[in-house]
Protein backbone atom coordinates (compact mmCIF):
# COMPACT_ATOMS: atom_id res chain seq x y z
CA UNK A 1 0.00 0.00 0.00
CA UNK A 2 1.39 3.11 -0.90
CA UNK A 3 1.15 6.54 1.12
CA UNK A 4 -1.72 7.93 -0.92
CA UNK A 5 -3.29 5.05 -0.21
CA UNK A 6 -3.06 4.64 3.52
CA UNK A 7 -3.93 8.87 4.21
CA UNK A 8 -6.94 7.65 2.61
CA UNK A 9 -7.78 4.88 4.41
CA UNK A 10 -6.88 6.29 7.53
CA UNK A 11 -8.21 9.65 7.13
CA UNK A 12 -11.72 7.53 6.27
CA UNK A 13 -11.68 4.81 8.92
CA UNK A 14 -13.46 5.34 12.19
CA UNK A 15 -11.10 5.31 14.45
CA UNK A 16 -10.78 7.84 17.42
CA UNK A 17 -7.48 8.47 16.58
CA UNK A 18 -7.12 9.55 12.85
CA UNK A 19 -4.01 11.85 11.06
CA UNK A 20 -4.38 14.67 9.13
CA UNK A 21 -2.60 14.26 5.22
CA UNK A 22 -0.08 16.65 6.31
CA UNK A 23 0.95 13.77 9.46
CA UNK A 24 0.91 10.99 7.21
CA UNK A 25 3.09 12.82 4.50
CA UNK A 26 6.49 11.34 3.74
CA UNK A 27 9.14 12.92 5.91
CA UNK A 28 12.63 13.22 6.49
CA UNK A 29 11.57 9.83 8.35
CA UNK A 30 10.86 8.16 5.04
CA UNK A 31 14.58 9.46 4.07
CA UNK A 32 15.91 8.24 7.16
CA UNK A 33 14.84 4.57 6.45
CA UNK A 34 15.43 4.34 2.92
CA UNK A 35 18.81 5.26 4.31
CA UNK A 36 18.73 2.83 6.78
CA UNK A 37 18.01 -0.01 4.29
CA UNK A 38 20.57 1.17 1.83
CA UNK A 39 23.35 1.18 4.57
CA UNK A 40 21.58 -2.55 5.70
CA UNK A 41 22.68 -3.68 2.13
CA UNK A 42 26.32 -2.08 1.74
CA UNK A 43 27.03 -3.53 5.10
CA UNK A 44 25.44 -7.37 3.93
CA UNK A 45 27.11 -6.98 0.80
CA UNK A 46 30.39 -6.13 2.23
CA UNK A 47 29.72 -9.45 5.02
CA UNK A 48 29.24 -11.80 2.12
CA UNK A 49 32.26 -10.58 0.30
CA UNK A 50 34.26 -10.98 3.28
CA UNK A 51 32.81 -14.23 4.85
CA UNK A 52 34.62 -16.16 2.40
CA UNK A 53 38.24 -14.37 2.79
CA UNK A 54 38.37 -15.20 6.63
CA UNK A 55 36.09 -18.08 6.62
CA UNK A 56 39.05 -19.55 4.41
CA UNK A 57 41.88 -18.17 6.63
CA UNK A 58 40.32 -19.69 9.16
CA UNK A 59 40.09 -22.99 7.67
CA UNK A 60 43.82 -22.70 6.48
CA UNK A 61 44.96 -21.77 9.94
CA UNK A 62 42.94 -24.32 11.72
CA UNK A 63 44.87 -26.89 9.39
CA UNK A 64 48.30 -25.36 9.49
CA UNK A 65 47.85 -25.30 13.67
CA UNK A 66 48.33 -21.72 13.79
CA UNK A 67 46.04 -21.25 16.63
CA UNK A 68 45.81 -18.04 17.48
CA UNK A 69 46.09 -16.73 13.98
CA UNK A 70 42.88 -19.40 13.53
CA UNK A 71 40.98 -17.66 16.81
CA UNK A 72 41.70 -14.26 15.21
CA UNK A 73 40.29 -15.17 11.56
CA UNK A 74 37.18 -16.85 13.45
CA UNK A 75 36.78 -13.71 15.42
CA UNK A 76 36.75 -11.71 11.82
CA UNK A 77 34.25 -13.92 10.74
CA UNK A 78 31.94 -14.30 13.14
CA UNK A 79 32.03 -10.46 13.18
CA UNK A 80 30.76 -9.82 9.42
CA UNK A 81 28.33 -12.68 9.95
CA UNK A 82 26.53 -10.92 13.47
CA UNK A 83 26.65 -7.25 11.72
CA UNK A 84 23.97 -7.71 8.57
CA UNK A 85 21.88 -9.88 11.02
CA UNK A 86 22.48 -7.14 13.78
CA UNK A 87 21.62 -4.38 11.70
CA UNK A 88 18.57 -6.21 10.11
CA UNK A 89 17.03 -7.18 13.40
CA UNK A 90 17.07 -3.16 14.61
CA UNK A 91 15.74 -2.30 11.21
CA UNK A 92 12.56 -5.10 11.34
CA UNK A 93 11.58 -3.30 14.26
CA UNK A 94 9.90 -0.88 12.13
CA UNK A 95 6.25 -1.75 11.97
CA UNK A 96 4.64 -1.77 8.82
CA UNK A 97 2.04 0.96 8.16
CA UNK A 98 -1.33 -1.27 8.40
CA UNK A 99 -4.87 1.31 7.80
CA UNK A 100 -6.44 -1.04 10.98
CA UNK A 101 -4.03 -0.48 13.31
CA UNK A 102 -4.59 2.33 15.75
CA UNK A 103 -2.15 5.39 15.24
CA UNK A 104 -0.71 6.00 18.03
CA UNK A 105 0.33 2.91 18.42
CA UNK A 106 1.63 2.45 15.09
CA UNK A 107 3.41 6.24 16.00
CA UNK A 108 4.97 4.83 19.47
CA UNK A 109 5.97 1.73 17.59
CA UNK A 110 7.79 3.79 14.52
CA UNK A 111 9.33 5.67 17.65
CA UNK A 112 10.83 3.03 19.43
CA UNK A 113 12.19 1.70 16.36
CA UNK A 114 13.62 5.41 16.00
CA UNK A 115 15.20 4.66 19.09
CA UNK A 116 16.45 1.41 19.02
CA UNK A 117 18.63 2.77 15.82
CA UNK A 118 20.04 5.55 17.71
CA UNK A 119 21.32 2.98 20.46
CA UNK A 120 22.70 0.96 17.25
CA UNK A 121 24.73 4.18 16.41
CA UNK A 122 25.68 4.89 20.02
CA UNK A 123 27.19 1.38 20.47
CA UNK A 124 28.71 0.47 17.16
CA UNK A 125 32.02 0.52 19.03
CA UNK A 126 30.86 -2.75 21.23
CA UNK A 127 29.22 -4.77 18.52
CA UNK A 128 30.42 -3.35 15.09
CA UNK A 129 34.19 -1.88 16.37
CA UNK A 130 35.50 -3.62 18.81
CA UNK A 131 35.02 -7.63 17.64
CA UNK A 132 36.39 -6.20 14.10
CA UNK A 133 39.40 -3.74 15.36
CA UNK A 134 40.15 -6.82 18.22
CA UNK A 135 39.89 -9.65 15.20
CA UNK A 136 42.31 -7.89 12.51
CA UNK A 137 44.74 -6.67 14.99
CA UNK A 138 45.36 -10.18 16.47
CA UNK A 139 45.20 -11.36 13.25
CA UNK A 140 47.48 -9.48 11.53
CA UNK A 141 50.23 -9.43 14.71
CA UNK A 142 49.56 -13.33 14.86
CA UNK A 143 51.04 -13.71 11.18
CA UNK A 144 53.74 -10.96 11.39
CA UNK A 145 54.89 -10.64 15.09
CA UNK A 146 55.06 -8.22 17.01
CA UNK A 147 56.75 -5.57 15.70
CA UNK A 148 56.72 -1.41 14.59
CA UNK A 149 54.71 -2.34 11.52
CA UNK A 150 52.51 -4.58 13.61
CA UNK A 151 52.55 -1.24 16.31
CA UNK A 152 52.02 1.24 13.54
CA UNK A 153 48.82 -1.48 11.74
CA UNK A 154 47.29 -1.46 15.20
CA UNK A 155 47.41 2.13 16.06
CA UNK A 156 46.05 2.91 12.11
CA UNK A 157 42.94 0.55 13.16
CA UNK A 158 42.61 2.06 16.35
CA UNK A 159 42.27 5.36 14.73
CA UNK A 160 40.10 3.84 12.21
CA UNK A 161 37.93 2.53 14.71
CA UNK A 162 37.80 5.95 16.70
CA UNK A 163 36.43 7.30 13.49
CA UNK A 164 33.65 4.90 12.51
CA UNK A 165 32.50 5.41 16.38
CA UNK A 166 32.63 9.02 16.23
CA UNK A 167 30.58 9.04 13.07
CA UNK A 168 28.00 6.86 14.58
CA UNK A 169 27.35 8.52 17.72
CA UNK A 170 27.87 11.86 16.83
CA UNK A 171 26.73 11.85 12.96
CA UNK A 172 24.06 9.53 12.93
CA UNK A 173 22.67 9.15 16.16
CA UNK A 174 21.86 12.83 16.53
CA UNK A 175 19.20 12.13 12.99
CA UNK A 176 18.06 9.33 14.80
CA UNK A 177 17.27 12.05 17.77
CA UNK A 178 15.69 14.60 15.55
CA UNK A 179 13.62 12.07 13.71
CA UNK A 180 12.62 10.41 17.37
CA UNK A 181 11.65 14.35 17.97
CA UNK A 182 9.21 14.75 15.50
CA UNK A 183 7.83 11.32 16.09
CA UNK A 184 7.02 11.92 19.75
CA UNK A 185 5.62 15.65 18.38
CA UNK A 186 3.64 13.71 16.40
CA UNK A 187 1.95 11.96 19.30
CA UNK A 188 2.17 14.77 21.39
CA UNK A 189 -0.27 16.88 19.17
CA UNK A 190 -2.81 13.55 18.57
CA UNK A 191 -2.85 12.80 22.34
CA UNK A 192 -3.78 16.57 22.92
CA UNK A 193 -6.50 16.94 20.25
CA UNK A 194 -9.93 15.95 21.08
CA UNK A 195 -11.23 13.07 19.74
Amino acid sequence: MNWDDMKNTWQMSDAPQTLTIKQLSPTSLEKLWTKISRRDRLETIASVAMIPVFGFATWQAFSEGQWSTAIFALLITAAVIWIPFKLRATRKLRPAPDPQQNVLAFLRAELAAVQAQARLARAAWLWYVAPIAVGVIGFYTSVAGWNADSLGYAVIVVVVGIAIHALNAYGAAPKFDASARELEEQIRHIEDTPS
